[in-house]
C-alpha cells in the first residue's frame, strides 16, 4: 500500500513540477517578447507583420516542446476547413493540448485560431503581449462572431476556467446564464 501511495505521490509532483514549468515557460516567452520589442523598436500591435519572425520562433519551441517532452501530435489536421470554423476543446487545468495545437496548426499551416481566454489571465502581469501574439482575445459573443465572419478559426472551451478547475470525469457542463459561445457554435 505504501508503495502505491509513493507512486501517486510522485505522480502528483511530477504533473505540478510540468504545469510550473509551463507556468514559467510562459514567463520567459513574454520576457524575450519584450526583449524583440525594445531591440527592435516594436509597436504593441502584435496583428502587424513585424510580429511573424517572434510568432513563428515560439510556436516552433512550442511545437517542438510538445513533441519532444510530452509526445503531442495531431491527427487529422488536413481536415480543418479553410474558412471559418469553431474549435471546441476540453478546457483542463492547464491548456496544454490546446496550446501544442495552436502552435501545430500554426507551424504547418500558417493559420492562426483567435481563441477566448478567461479575463483572469489578462491579470497577470506581463503576460499580455503573449496572449495578444497569439490572438488570444477576452472575447463576447458579437466579438466571436466577427472573427468568424472574417473567415478565421476561433477557439472554444465550453465552462472554461471555473469548469477545468472544478470537474473530473463525472462532471456535467453548468451553463448558467453563460450561454453566448454556445450561440455562436
Amino acid at each position: 500500500m505504501g508503495y502505491i501511495f509513493g507512486l501517486l505521490l510522485m505522480l502528483l509532483k511530477l504533473s505540478q513540477a510540468i504545469y510550473l514549468s509551463m507556468f514559467c515557460m510562459m514567463y520567459i516567452f513574454s520576457f524575450l517578447l519584450y526583449i524583440y520589442k525594445k531591440m527592435n523598436n516594436r509597436v504593441q500591435d502584435t496583428s502587424t507583420d513585424a510580429w511573424v519572425t517572434p510568432r513563428r520562433w515560439l510556436a516552433s519551441a512550442l511545437d517542438i516542446i510538445g513533441k519532444i517532452w510530452h509526445g503531442y501530435e495531431v491527427i487529422g489536421i488536413e481536415h480543418i476547413p479553410e474558412g471559418p470554423a469553431v474549435i471546441v476543446y476540453y478546457h483542463g487545468v492547464f491548456v496544454l493540448d490546446y496550446i501544442f495545437f495552436v502552435a501545430r496548426l500554426y507551424t504547418l499551416t500558417g493559420r492562426h485560431i483567435y481563441s477566448v481566454a478567461d479575463n483572469g489571465l489578462y491579470l497577470l502581469p506581463g503576460v499580455r503581449p503573449l496572449l495578444e501574439l497569439f490572438f488570444c482575445l477576452e472575447g463576447n459573443k458579437d466579438e466571436c462572431v466577427k472573427i468568424l465572419k472574417k473567415g478565421h478559426l476561433l477557439g472554444i472551451a465550453p465552462g472554461g476556467l471555473r469548469e477545468g478547475n472544478f470537474s473530473d470525469e463525472n462532471y456535467n457542463l453548468v451553463w448558467g446564464k453563460c450561454t453566448g459561445f454556445a450561440q455562436v457554435a
